[in-house]
């Protein structure tokens, strides 16, 4: 576990395109909680999901609560991933790793409002077409033992405080294969953690069990086998070490409450959980491989691979420290918006032995928190758990899993992160340790300004947390004003890509001209601001510090933000204070503006003739041309010609006009001009000052840009003959 101190915390996922759905905010009351706060819904047998989706049909049912209309409920595909099942390394990915997937639906999320509640079914709300779902989510059990593995969703109701304390952990309900493995909250106001954590540790996908056999016919090259029947592992029939339990499927037998457990029985003939499979060394999507036997009769051993996280699990190794046992499980990108819980560690291979030594570790959960404030001290946690130590081979560690943050004010003395992956089962053949999992934060917090990472992270962009708005979006307590400040190189597009510009001061003041609030924009260039409620009617003018050399081409103000709100220009906006509203999205898109080199001071002799290269370097996508100025009267009648060379290739093109034509430029891409002088046989000795002018027009921009020619001096000596 590693301690992080976090100060000024900023964090906004800015959702313009579901800022007007929303749940209850609020609706369960300012209170103290502690345990488990979730019910969790189980996908009915053999019920998949389409997208547009209105109804929604219940499993079995844990945790606490009651669905009502009106409720916040999260969506969640936990598995669902095809694999290459090839016994070589081509296993997984198919690109010779032994590891991950070719096609992935897990992690695919959303929230929805539950509009009514009938049976065994309710209708729910979401921000697909027609209200519906945004996402299909599939359900499938594997039958046949080439079948790819199981596809399993679940519901989770998230409970919606007003304010909260906690009086003791939360804590999430572990995942059993068809519910658990989440800890989701939405505050309206704040979370205090008051010393207390959010833990989702150990909460995720299972890990592999230790089965006690003497050989078969196994490869010690193996990536997949077949899994013992029960009476085949009676009689310690049976080769390698169990793969752990991920986002493809689920193995034929895993580890659950302390427990060796096979959750389904198999016809003969039927499927392990994996295409081919569920021994042997491959690693199925970001589950563990299992250590594989290095002989038929089971005595030389390897170590199981660690579960996959953010990053990679690593890999088992047999008695000589080589990685010769399990594969580590692929890792799911920081990147991506994907929610996934932490690959379960494979089991080491080993000889007759006891209880669960070898087994894998459980993956990490995830935690899911919105809330407007967050007060500490306290601790997050999603980290994988150990893999079991042995007298033979270790088992795998497992993956860590994955902590959405979205809160975008905080006052927080410190807070404890666990997104750590399990370490490796100590044995003579260890197990892997499984990788780290995964921090997705909804932008503006700098992480780099931390003595060390505390996970793998991420910045989540504007709609990638799809569907009903947190509660302190949909009633801020007071006035919050959210957006940011990006760069952008397609200045032009009706929807230019950009980069946010991070360390801007942005204030809003009074009509007084007072600073009322001051913050500064995140890593992401995002920006959060907060106005109590007592200042409601009261005129505000936002103000964004730009910096020099950039010049505003588009202001952009979310859907949700009232009409009162109005860009003035130069960064500033005006709006009015009131209770409960959001002004989210004013968002000022700029371009930097271009430079450009010119040649340094010359000597000519009168009657010769010389060239002057000018290169100019564009920031942003826009057109350019250039001119030449005389300063002096006697340089007027000087010959000169432009060469256009707009790849700096030296391929010039002569034009023989004062004014070049209009040259295409591309970011960071440079453009050449020369310029051809001839000095007259007849001229007095003295320094004439020209210069060449290259005038930059970004194109047709939300906002009227006019960006500063550029000027460069070509200062030329004339010397007597």
């Amino acid at each position: 576990m590693r301690r992080i101190t976090i100060l000024g915390l900023l964090l906004v996922c800015s959702l313009p395109a579901a800022a007007g759905l929303c749940a209850r905010p609020g609706s369960d009351g300012v209170t103290r909680a502690q345990g488990v706060i979730n019910l969790y819904v189980a996908a009915p047998q053999g019920e998949s999901l389409q997208a547009g989706a209105r109804e929604v049909p219940l499993g079995e049912t844990r945790g606490e609560g009651e669905l009502a209309p009106g409720d916040l409920v999260w969506l969640v595909q936990v598995q669902g991933a095809r694999i290459q099942s090839a016994n070589a390394p081509e296993y997984g990915a198919g690109t010779g790793t032994g590891r991950g997937w070719t096609t992935l639906a897990a992690g695919h999320h959303e929230m929805l409002r539950v509009e009514e509640v009938s049976g065994e079914r309710i209708r729910v709300r979401g921000a697909g077409g027609g209200g519906g779902l945004i996402h299909a989510y599939p359900w499938r059990e594997p039958s046949a033992a080439a079948d790819p593995g199981a596809s399993r969703w679940q519901l989770v109701r998230v409970p919606q405080y007003e304010s909260l304390t906690l009086s003791g952990d939360l804590t999430a309900l572990p995942w059993n294969g068809r519910s658990g493995g989440v800890l989701a909250l939405d505050v309206r106001r704040t979370l205090s953690l008051a010393g207390h954590g959010l833990d989702a540790r150990e909460a995720g996908f299972r890990g592999a069990a230790p089965l006690d056999l003497d050989g078969a016919l196994g490869s010690e090259n193996d990536y997949r086998y077949r899994a013992p029947d029960p009476r085949e592992l009676a009689a310690g029939y049976g080769q390698h070490g169990g793969k752990g339990e991920g986002l493809a499927g689920s193995p034929r037998w895993l580890v659950q409450d302390n427990r060796v457990r096979e959750p389904r029985q198999v016809p003969r003939g039927g499927s392990d959980g994996y295409p081919g499979g569920s021994m042997a060394r491959g690693a199925p999507a970001n589950a563990g491989g299992g250590g594989n036997s290095l002989s038929l009769d089971n005595l030389e051993v390897s170590g199981g691979g660690g579960g996959g996280g953010g990053r990679v699990g690593e890999e088992g190794r047999d008695v000589e420290g080589q990685p010769l046992g399990g594969r580590g499980g692929a890792a799911v990108a920081a990147r991506a918006s994907r929610v996934v819980f932490g690959g379960g560690g494979g089991a080491g291979s080993r000889a007759r032995g006891r209880e669960l030594a070898s087994a894998g570790g459980a993956g990490g959960g995830v935690v899911y928190l919105r809330a407007g404030r967050i007060e500490g001290p306290g601790s997050i946690g999603a980290g994988g758990a150990p893999g079991r130590g042995g007298e033979h081979s270790g088992g795998g560690g497992g993956g860590g899993g994955t902590l959405v943050l979205l809160a975008p004010f905080g006052n927080l003395d410190a807070i404890e992160l666990d997104l750590d992956g399990g370490a490796g089962g100590a044995a003579p053949a260890p197990g892997g340790s499984g990788g780290s999992g995964r921090l997705l934060a909804g932008g503006g917090m700098d992480w780099t300004a931390l003595p060390s990472e505390p996970a793998v992270q991420g910045q989540l962009q504007p709609g990638q947390l799809p569907g009903v708005a947190p509660g302190y979006q949909c009633r801020p307590s007071g006035t919050l004003i959210s957006g940011g400040i990006v760069g952008t190189r397609q200045p032009a597009r009706a929807e230019p890509e950009g980069t946010g510009i991070a360390g801007r001061t942005v204030q809003v003041r009074n009509a007084a001209g007072e600073v009322l609030k001051e913050t500064r924009t995140g890593p992401t260039g995002q920006y959060a601001l907060e106005l109590p409620d007592t200042l409601a009617g009261e005129a505000l003018e936002l103000e964004m510090d730009l910096p020099g050399g950039w010049h505003p081409v588009r202001a952009a103000r979310g859907d949700a933000s009232p009409a009162t709100v109005e860009y003035l220009g130069q960064g500033r906006w005006s709006m009015e204070a009131m209770d409960e509203v959001h002004y989210e999205g004013l968002e000022l898109v700029l371009m930097e503006q271009p430079e450009m080199e010119g040649p340094p001071p010359r000597s000519i002799a009168p009657g010769n003739t010389e060239i002057f290269l000018f290169r100019y370097l564009p920031r942003a996508e826009a057109r350019v041309r250039f001119r030449y100025r005389a300063h002096q009267r006697e340089a007027d009648n000087w010959e000169h010609t432009f060469f256009l060379d707009p790849e700096c290739d030296g391929a010039s093109q002569y034009v023989d006009r004062e004014l070049t034509r209009w040259v295409d430029a591309v970011a960071d891409t440079p453009v050449c001009v020369r310029v051809r002088v001839r000095v007259p046989e007849t001229m007095p000795e003295e320094i004439l000052d020209m210069e060449v002018i290259a005038e930059t027009d970004p194109g047709p921009t939300a906002l009227e840009v006019s960006l500063p020619e550029l000027r460069r001096r070509l200062e030329i000596s004339v010397q007597s003959p």
